[in-house]
């Protein structure tokens, strides 16, 4: 089965109206959820972002990744320190990409943080491929916007904004949830035009 990529990673949001009450803001640390990746029910589209392709949460919280299709993705966070001592050993092992790398914290400024390969059960039916984590999580510590890249897919992206512990949410967690169930079903809608567009002419 030829399976068609449709990769419409922008970093914006779909338009959803804030919750009413979504204004509260909380005194204990929350975990939130982000899908990785989706397809059609046969498979035969990948929708291959990240969803929704941007949240907003308060320092102190946690993200929580997982793997949303039979296909092969990673979560990766590259600080913005450019010294090489900001890199965890991690960095420099031949198998970065597959196993997961940093700390479970991340203050935006360490050199790296990744999941490392996320391999669903059914890609590694006959053990020959390194199997990862089908999620990932990861609590961050300072505020700042923070973009996100699958090391495996060129223009897979994601942001998380992080605000001051304390401040009010803009959505939540069903909202987001909401969101990306419309922004998965988006993407797959581009794909299944796509596929109509390359079809050959009888």
């Amino acid at each position: 089965m030829l399976a068609l990529i449709t990769s419409i990673c922008a970093l914006a949001s779909l338009p959803v109206t804030p919750a009413s009450a979504s204004g509260l803001a909380s005194s204990q640390p929350r975990t939130w959820h982000v899908l990785v990746g989706g397809h059609s029910h046969d498979q035969a589209i990948q929708a291959e972002g990240y969803y929704p392709k941007v949240i907003t949460i308060d320092a102190g919280d946690t993200v929580v990744w997982t793997l949303n299709t039979e296909e092969i993705h990673s979560v990766t966070f590259m600080g913005s320190c450019g010294d090489l001592s900001c890199f965890p050993p991690c960095v420099f092992e031949v198998n970065i990409d597959i196993s997961p790398c940093g700390s479970t914290s991340y203050d935006g400024v360490s050199g790296l943080a990744s999941s490392g390969r996320m391999v669903p059960a059914a890609y590694n039916w006959n053990n020959a491929y390194p199997h990862g984590d089908t999620t990932y999580s990861l609590t961050f510590t300072n505020s700042g916007a923070n973009v996100y890249f699958d090391l495996s897919i060129s223009g897979m992206r994601g942001v998380v904004v992080v605000n001051p512990a304390g401040t009010p949410y803009p959505f939540t967690q069903a909202q987001y949830s909401a969101q990306a169930q419309d922004q998965i079903q988006s993407d797959l809608d581009a794909g299944a035009r796509a596929r109509e567009d390359f079809r050959p002419i009888a």
